[in-house]
């Protein structure tokens, strides 16, 4: 089914431009899969090319709502530049706060995405995501607020807003189901791996972080991706 809509809703060059990104993804996964090897330097190329890749796609798609893919576009740039500032060394904060800042406009342009488009009870969906993430969101809280308590108020924001964007995705998800599960599952992915990020910066280290987070991001990005050529 994604397969028909890949070939339904882009043209050759998303199509082409799609496949260099879930190339460029491979060679970061590689880049972090061990950390004993660690391959910064890849890394560094790789992990901001893949939403640059998928942002070429997003505009190279024939669009009949262009406002969709104006959004889709800006957040994948905000998306970039929150991977850009999350990758270097950040003794002091700063670029945290920068990267969650980038992250949380990225988070609120997806959900404008989805919400001008026909969608279910936003209120029901939000309320459902919100007592799913309720219990890790708790434990991260309570830990930022411990160890971080300068950035409880920012991470406390970006939580609320990325609850919005999942219950935005699986509401359209709702509307019409066929074409919009996989921004459903970006969605959801997105919601996994910024909770495994907070978890392993701030309650406690967990194994194989950064392949896991990576991987989740971006199932997340082309998630919604594919999910917002479906739409527009």
């Amino acid at each position: 089914m994604i397969a028909t809509t890949l070939v339904s809703c882009t043209s050759v060059a998303s199509r082409i431009l799609l496949l260099a990104a879930g190339m460029v993804t491979l060679l970061d996964w590689i880049s972090v899969a061990r950390p004993d090897v660690r391959m910064r330097r890849l890394e560094f190329l790789a992990k901001p090319a893949i939403p640059l890749l998928l942002l070429g796609a997003v505009l190279c798609a024939p669009a009949a709502d262009r406002s969709v893919e104006v959004v889709a576009a800006l957040a994948l740039v905000f998306s970039c530049g929150g991977d850009v500032a999350l990758m270097f060394p950040d003794r002091k904060g700063s670029l945290f706060l920068v990267g969650l800042s980038s992250f949380l406009v990225a988070q609120l342009l997806f959900a404008v995405g989805f919400l001008i488009q026909p969608h279910g009870p936003l209120l029901i969906c939000l309320a459902t995501t919100v007592a799913v993430m309720a219990w890790p969101a708790l434990v991260v809280l309570r830990s930022v607020r411990r160890s971080a308590d300068e950035v409880l108020g920012p991470v406390g924001v970006y939580m609320t807003a990325i609850a919005v964007m999942a219950a935005s995705a699986v509401a359209v998800g709702i509307h019409d189901p066929a074409r919009r599960i996989p921004a459903v599952v970006g969605a959801i992915a997105f919601v996994a791996s910024d909770l495994l990020l907070a978890i392993n910066r701030f309650v406690r280290p967990l194994r194989h972080e950064a392949l896991i987070v990576h991987a989740t991001y971006h199932v997340a990005l082309f998630g919604l991706t594919i999910g917002i050529l479906a739409i527009s």
